[in-house]
């Protein structure tokens, strides 16, 4: 019985920080349009899509927000959401990174798992890639 209510819970959590993350990313594409450039070869989307989401949650979601439990379960979501957002490059990464940051590191504390934030960044990257792609498409 507990295994199951532990199954649904973390659904649950995947299912809301999805549909949170869905909701951050149409506004930040529509509030700030990107203009950076996808990864190159089959090396940099393997690199971008899979090895880098699943060593930031480790870190981040994983050392980071243990690390700073001490401090409190909302002090160690936003501390690792911020050093997070630190790590990433211009302002408007930042501002998205620490969104997410805060969102995975909700899901991770509430799932008790890193699972629902690796899963949810391994789809993020594509779909940025895509989205980014087809701005500049459209732009050009």
């Amino acid at each position: 019985m507990k295994e199951k209510q532990e199954t649904a819970a973390f659904w649950k959590t995947f299912g809301l920080a999805a549909l949170l993350w869905a909701a951050l990313a149409a506004g930040s594409e529509l509030l700030f349009p990107s203009s950076a450039v996808a990864p190159a070869g089959a090396a940099g989307l393997l690199r971008s899509c899979l090895v880098l989401p699943v060593a930031e949650e480790l870190v981040f979601r994983g050392a980071a927000l243990r690390l700073l439990r001490p401090l409190g379960r909302n002090a160690a979501i936003l501390g690792q959401a911020v050093l997070f957002a630190a790590l990433h490059g211009s302002l408007r990464a930042k501002a998205y990174a620490l969104g997410m940051g805060l969102l995975f590191g909700w899901a991770a504390d509430r799932s008790g798992s890193l699972l629902p934030g690796i899963l949810l960044h391994i789809v993020l990257i594509p779909v940025l890639v895509m989205a980014m792609q087809k701005a500049r498409l459209i732009l050009n």
